[in-house]
Formats: structure tokens, sequence, C-alpha cells
């Protein structure tokens, strides 16, 4: 074989390579940011649900807190008024 034959089919072959190879490597980055992206959003969706469910068991806690202190006042009322109709 002609040596400038070899050289040019050698030649041909890294080219051939390199261009295969950055095609490679850039379908393996496109993949792990995908992959990245899809992580990050799972992350959000779990802390959007996990804040949302943390402010409805504030709420439920602040309703009860209310109904507690509603009844309080309510039973302490009552008891005044009883001391009142006594007198």
């Amino acid at each position: 074989m002609d040596p400038i034959i070899a050289v040019v089919v050698g030649v041909l072959c890294l080219v051939i390579g390199v261009v295969v190879g950055i095609f490679m490597r850039k379908q393996v980055a496109e993949a792990k940011i995908k992959s990245a992206e899809h992580e990050a959003k799972r992350i959000v969706d779990e802390a959007e649900k996990t804040a949302e469910t943390k402010k409805k068991e504030a709420l439920i806690e602040a309703k009860e807190e209310i109904l507690k202190n509603k009844n309080e006042m309510e039973s302490e009322l009552k008891e005044r008024r009883n001391e009142v109709s006594r007198l």
C-alpha cells in the first residue's frame, strides 16, 4: 500500500473518530442534563407537596386552637353568669 494512501486513511479515520467522539459526548451530556432537570423537578414537586401538607396541618391546628379558646371563653362566661345569678 502506498504510504500516502495509508496517511490519508489514517487521517480520515482520525477525523471520523473525533466526530463520533464529539457526538457521543454531546449525547451523554444532554442525557445528564435531562436527568438532572427531571430530578430537580421531582424535588420541587415533593417540596411543594410537603409545604402544602404543612400548611394544611397548621390551619387545622389554628382552627383547633380557636375552637378550644372559644369553648374556654364560653365556659368562663357561663361560670360568671352563674356567679352573678347567685348574687
